[in-house]
């Protein structure tokens, strides 16, 4: 009996170490499939990373050429708002002249429209007054004073129109 139980011992133990190297048979062959699936993984993830990075540099490349772009367009900006403020306060300045000048000619304008004035005042008194005195052309004929004065205003007149 003894034999027997060896003999079913033995069997038992080739079983199990059948069973064990077919384990390590399938241990190995799922460590070498993990292995070459863990690999094809990795280079996956590397090309994922790799083309991630390529768009994250060209993305870069871009935003970084809008950057420079817009910096410029800034530059340029500023240059022409600084020419047009420069522009404003010229003409601003023009502005203020050209009012001082105005007043300036407004004053002696002014004078000038005043004296204008008096003149069409006095030449509308003179006609009005030459009127009477044509009126009364016979009295002024038969009084010697009021004759001398009248000399006296034509040669006054003479003058004048001489002058002008």
């Amino acid at each position: 009996m003894h034999k027997f139980i060896r003999k079913k011992l033995l069997e038992k133990i080739k079983k199990q170490l059948d069973d064990l190297v077919s384990n390590s048979i399938d241990d190995k062959k799922m460590k070498l499939e993990l292995d070459k699936i863990s690999f094809e993984v990795r280079v996956e993830i590397e090309n994922k990373i790799n083309e991630e990075k390529e768009k994250l540099e060209k993305l870069s490349e871009e935003t970084a050429n809008e950057i420079n772009k817009i910096l410029e367009e800034t530059k340029i900006t500023e240059k022409e708002k600084a020419k047009m403020e420069a522009q404003v306060e010229k003409l601003k300045q023009q502005q203020k002249e050209k009012e001082q000048r105005q007043t300036s000619i407004s004053d002696s304008e002014l004078k000038r429209i005043n004296s204008i004035a008096k003149l069409e005042q006095s030449l509308n008194l003179l006609e009005n007054n030459f009127d009477v005195l044509k009126n009364n052309k016979a009295i002024i004929k038969n009084d010697a004073e009021l004759k001398i004065r009248v000399e006296i205003l034509k040669d006054r007149l003479v003058d004048l129109i001489d002058n002008l």
